[in-house]
Parts: C-alpha cells; sequence; structure tokens
C-alpha cells in the first residue's frame, strides 16, 4: 500500500475519536465514582516468650515469626477458611489479606461492611486455627497485636473506561481498514 492523503484523514477521525471517548470516560468515571466501606484487620504475629527456649535471641525470634505470617496468609487462601468465613459473617462478604511488614498483616474485608465485626471474626477463624496449630505442633505462635477499624475508600472503574476506549477504537480502526480495502477494491 503507498501513502495516499485518505489516510491523513483516517488519522485524523482515529485521533478525534480517541479524545471524544477518552471525554466521554472521564465524565462517566466521575459519574460512576463510588465510596466503599471495608473493615480491616491489622496484625501482629508473634512467638509466646514463655515457651522459648532462653538461647533464642529476639532476632530468631522476630524471623520466625516473619516466616509464619506466611503460614497465616496461606491458611486464608485455603477454601475451606473462605467457607468458614462465609459461615461466620455471610456469604455476601469477601476479605484479602496481604503482609504490610516482616510479621504484620493486613486483612480486608468487602462488602456490604457497617462495623468490624466482619473483621473481629476473620481474626477469631485465625486465632481457632492458630490454637489448633499450636496445640498439634506443640508451638507457642500467638497474634500480638490486633486492630480493627473501617475505612472509606473512593472507588472508581477507570479500567472498565479504558477498555472501553481500547474497544472502541479497535472496532473503528478495523472499519476504516474493511472500509478502505472495499473502497481499494472497486477502484
Amino acid at each position: 500500500m503507498t501513502f495516499r492523503p485518505v489516510y491523513a484523514v483516517y488519522a485524523w477521525i482515529l485521533g478525534l475519536t480517541a479524545v471524544g471517548v477518552f471525554l466521554v470516560s472521564v465524565a462517566h468515571q466521575g459519574s460512576m465514582e463510588t465510596s466503599q466501606t471495608e473493615a480491616v484487620a491489622f496484625v501482629t504475629v508473634s512467638l509466646d516468650q514463655s515457651k522459648l527456649l532462653n538461647e533464642s535471641s529476639s532476632y530468631e525470634v522476630q524471623r520466625a515469626a516473619e516466616h509464619f505470617s506466611d503460614v497465616l496468609l496461606g491458611w486464608t487462601v485455603e477454601p475451606s477458611f473462605a467457607v468458614e468465613f462465609a459461615h461466620a459473617v455471610g456469604a455476601e462478604y469477601s476479605f484479602s489479606g496481604r503482609r504490610q511488614e516482616k510479621e504484620n498483616l493486613l486483612f480486608e474485608v468487602s462488602g456490604p461492611v457497617t462495623s468490624v465485626d466482619p473483621a473481629k471474626a476473620l481474626v477469631g477463624l485465625l486465632k481457632g486455627r492458630l490454637t489448633e496449630y499450636n496445640s498439634a505442633t506443640h508451638s507457642g505462635y500467638v497474634i500480638a497485636f490486633e486492630r480493627e477499624s473501617l475505612v472509606s475508600k473512593a472507588v472508581s472503574n477507570w479500567r472498565f473506561d479504558l477498555g472501553v476506549t481500547f474497544l472502541v477504537l479497535l472496532i473503528e480502526g478495523l472499519l476504516l481498514l474493511t472500509w478502505d480495502y472495499a473502497y481499494a477494491r472497486r477502484h
């Protein structure tokens, strides 16, 4: 294909469409932005000092707790934990967990949250599993610190808007190429 002046027109059409779709997306995003409340649980995993050998250094204790916090996160990914959580608070709630720093974990519970109760239920389930684990392995891991709170944040659908923008541009580009191909075959 050689460059024809009509390609400049196509470029202008695609560019103007991109700007138009972008402006509509920004307006849509502003109208669709909502506030969402989540119950957040911050927990710190540690070892019960009374169950440790006297030779244990504070560094060893911290490293053990840090590694065990991965085990706690693993428990929350197991399907039976999600089922237990749904039985405790209801199926309309969901949760996610991540490491905040070292042995500190942050769990976020979303859904129709109006209090910290779902986050407290999540921590309660973790404590129950921790008790079972400690009795089975004769370990002394504990949740040394926990704090639940409500957090409100704005949620926007920018990914949806970006996807629609790219989809419109792709369809428009394909239509222009199809029209150009049909036009070239006629002439």
